[in-house]
């Protein structure tokens, strides 16, 4: 299996209740990608599985930001991944280093940190359900 591919132009809400936020960035960030807030700089950063600083999923950036600029962010609710999804299936962060990608259960391998983003409700959105469970498998 390999990580999701995202086209960021297809990222976007999907239906109404949604929170989201206005954040500031602190690398470049395009549509889809898991961020995770950077302590040290307090700027949202691009999340992987490698450690459990950084996998720490807060929330999906909705739009492209240049670094220090800003962001939407969603941290609740379905939104239009922009990818093909398996319906039923969950979907958690990835282990590619400073990427923010999404990854099926199989992509998962020893040393990562596991980090459930949320379960597909449909072959297009996931609902999130971000769960950072600081458990290294």
């Amino acid at each position: 299996m390999a990580d999701h591919t995202i086209t960021a132009a297809n990222v976007k809400i999907s239906g109404s209740n949604v929170r989201t936020s206005t954040i500031q960035v602190g690398e470049a960030v395009t549509e889809g990608q898991a961020l995770y807030l950077d302590s040290t700089t307090s700027k949202y950063m691009l999340a992987d599985a490698t450690t459990v600083a950084k996998a720490n999923v807060v929330g999906i950036s909705l739009t492209s930001a240049d670094a220090d600029g800003y962001a939407l962010m969603q941290t609740s609710r379905t939104y239009f991944a922009g990818t093909t999804l398996v319906k039923g299936d969950p979907v958690f962060l990835s282990a590619t280093s400073g990427g923010g990608d999404l990854c099926p259960h199989a992509d998962l391998s020893s040393s990562n940190v596991v980090t459930l983003i949320g379960f597909a409700s449909s072959t297009s959105e996931i609902e999130l359900a971000l769960n950072p469970t600081s458990i290294i498998i």
